[in-house]
């Protein structure tokens, strides 16, 4: 090229044939950026398999899932019928109905690192944020789940447990647990709900004091449960986490609606300006009134990582949700 300008100064179309040709970056270059794509996505699909693994909502067998926005309908009422004589008039009856309707939610978090970190510990600095990220995601729905709390209009959905009544342990044994898993039987039974369709949740401290209990033979009183869970009595799966704390809770998995994207948004930017601040508020009101510690990350060299999931789920019916209270069972006959 630099000959081509020396002998041929009235032939600029020579220099500019012999320079090299650099293509943008694309999916489909080989050596250039196409290698990245398949990486990025095996990181995704394998953090949204954990995440999916881990939580209570994945665990549950026979949960309704229903799209967002769409009025379910719920039958409060059954009809009724009658034995009919020969020639005698058929009766008339109905059935009482209403509906719910899931509308969006969303839960959202952002990581900042520095571009140091994400370049010199790659690629063990992006499994040890995949990793934070699936367990902190993990526990905050687990817990919003199975939580008493009541909904927040336009913002969060009200946990499985809020307003149902709990049962109260009548001791510790092994004993006291059949009598008050029997008056959880009996509530659902009251309600007319077939026990094949109850899943227990509880905590993996509880499986485990169930899994060890013996009979005076020293066989094992509960053969099919573990502390991952399993199945008691042959009829109820059983499904474990700590977050469900000291509570033993029955679930019809069936009067459970989760709506939820079928994969969580993970992105990221390293010319964001983040407020950094677990509770922000910048954005809440324009122009704001007040800010916190604002961080370019462009000026900072740094990278902001934001995963976030529409999901959102609602109990068909308060008979859904049966729960034992603090139990303190103790292996033992």
């Amino acid at each position: 090229a630099d000959l081509a300008r020396k002998y041929w100064p009235d032939m600029p179309e020579l220099d500019i044939t012999l320079r090299a040709i650099v293509e943008a970056g694309d999916t489909t270059t080989s050596g250039w950026a196409s290698q990245l794509v398949p990486s990025a996505q095996q990181l995704a699909g394998e953090f949204i398999d954990m995440y999916r693994a881990k939580t209570i909502i994945g665990r549950i067998p026979g949960i309704r899932r229903v799209p967002f926005n769409v009025a379910v309908p719920i039958r409060t009422a059954a009809g009724t019928f009658q034995w009919v004589g020969e020639a005698v008039a058929k009766p008339v009856t109905q059935e009482t109905f209403t509906n719910i309707t899931l509308t969006w939610a969303k839960a959202a978090a952002i990581i900042v690192i520095t571009q140091e970190l994400a370049k010199f510990s790659n690629p063990d600095a992006e499994v040890l944020i995949r990793d934070s990220m699936v367990e902190t995601l993990v526990r905050f729905f687990d817990t919003a789940f199975i939580s008493t709390n009541a909904a927040v209009a336009n913002v969060s959905p009200a946990g499985i447990l809020n307003g149902i009544s709990v049962i109260t342990p009548s001791g510790t044994t092994m004993a006291a647990f059949r009598a008050d898993l029997n008056n959880m039987i009996n509530n659902f039974t009251a309600n007319n709900i077939p026990l094949n369709r109850i899943v227990l949740l509880m905590s993996d401290t509880t499986a485990a004091a169930l899994t060890l209990a013996r009979t005076d033979l020293g066989i094992k009183t509960f053969e099919g449960m573990t502390v991952n869970g399993g199945t008691l009595e042959g009829m109820f799966p059983v499904v474990t986490s700590e977050n469900v704390g000291s509570r033993i809770v029955g679930v019809v998995a069936s009067d459970i609606l989760l709506a939820e994207d079928p994969g969580i948004m993970v992105t990221a930017s390293d010319q964001a300006t983040i407020e950094m601040e677990t509770t922000p508020a910048v954005g809440e009101q324009s122009p704001p009134s007040t800010q916190s510690v604002l961080k370019s990350m462009y000026q900072n060299n740094c990278i902001a990582i934001k995963a976030e999931q529409f999901k959102t789920w609602a109990r068909a019916r308060t008979s859904a949700v049966e729960i034992i209270n603090a139990p303190a069972y103790v292996p033992g006959t």
